[in-house]
């Protein structure tokens, strides 16, 4: 009897299943790849961020409180995708007192506000009302906004210490009327009294002044 072969050997996969798998894999690692570079590729966009503040003033003594309107505007083309106000710098002391905003959302765990998103040429605005404290001479506040895709703006505001010159001014004005009283007062009193001695001179040597002329 003549056997046909060993049912114990293995046999040997083809050159056509080879392929067959070899192709498979290498259409596994291109998906792979393309996915990746996609993702890498959406996180890019035209949009652009652009941040601008308009304080009450720029001028202040410590204590004193500053009312600071921020605007963050999509000067891109596209829309931009959860934008984030950062107030990233306050002077040491100066705290925030209050703040609003009628179409961002406070997010405390960051301190930050931020919109679903702004289309191109859109803009939000964030009001902030912050005291101040001691500072020397000069102090910057600094703001920062940034995207879900990287888009980003800055803008730092600077405030000079006021010398409160306004309040100088009146002191000074009150001195000078204190002082024109005085004097008023005092040459009122000197002509009293002027009046008085001219009086009693002429009492001395003229009889008719004091009644003690008599007739003869």
């Amino acid at each position: 009897m003549t056997r046909t072969g060993d049912p114990r050997t293995p046999r040997l996969i083809g050159a056509p299943a080879i392929l067959t798998v070899a192709l498979g894999l290498l259409l596994v690692s291109s998906a792979v790849v393309a996915a990746g570079a996609t993702t890498a590729t959406a996180q890019q966009t035209d949009a652009e961020l652009s941040v601008s503040v308009d304080p009450s003033t720029t001028t202040v003594t410590p204590g004193e409180r500053i009312v600071l309107e921020v605007r963050v505007e999509n000067v891109g083309d596209e829309q931009s995708t959860g934008p984030v106000l950062d107030l990233r710098m306050l002077p040491e002391g100066w705290t925030v007192v209050d703040q609003e905003s009628s179409d961002a959302t406070y997010r405390p765990s960051t301190d930050e506000w931020l919109w679903w998103e702004l289309d191109a040429g859109e803009a939000g605005q964030v009001t902030l009302t912050v005291e101040t404290a001691e500072f020397q001479e000069e102090a910057s506040i600094e703001f920062a906004a940034h995207d879900a895709a990287d888009a980003d703006g800055s803008t730092t505001v600077m405030v000079d210490e006021g010398d409160d010159d306004t309040a100088s001014g009146i002191i000074g004005d009150g001195r000078l009327l204190m002082a024109g009283s005085a004097l008023a007062i005092l040459a009122v009193v000197l002509l009293a009294v002027g009046s008085m001695l001219w009086y009693r001179r002429q009492s001395t040597t003229d009889p008719e002044m004091d009644g003690t002329n008599e007739s003869v």
